[in-house]
């Protein structure tokens, strides 16, 4: 059986934008997160809050590019029968 998966972009202004972030990992979406328009700190601030969810959902965070990064959730071969 497959598996249509969500993917949401995001574009933080600030810290607190990131929450949303982790809302949408919670439902299990892919999150596309552009952190261009972020300094430097406050990019790893995001990462790391963002970070925390990815690793209760068992997932991890790739970066395609410079300042861009996704969230993929890993589905075992017991979550994949449960979809």
């Amino acid at each position: 059986m497959e598996k249509d998966f969500d993917i949401v972009f995001v574009k933080p202004k600030k810290y607190e934008d990131c929450k949303k972030c982790v809302e949408y990992i919670k439902k299990d979406k892919i999150v596309h997160i552009n952190l261009m328009d972020l300094d430097a700190k406050e990019s790893q601030r995001i990462l790391d809050y963002i970070s925390g969810a990815v690793y209760i959902k068992e997932g991890e965070i790739v970066n395609p590019g410079e300042n861009i990064f996704c969230t993929c959730l890993l589905y075992t071969s017991d979550a994949a029968d449960e979809l």
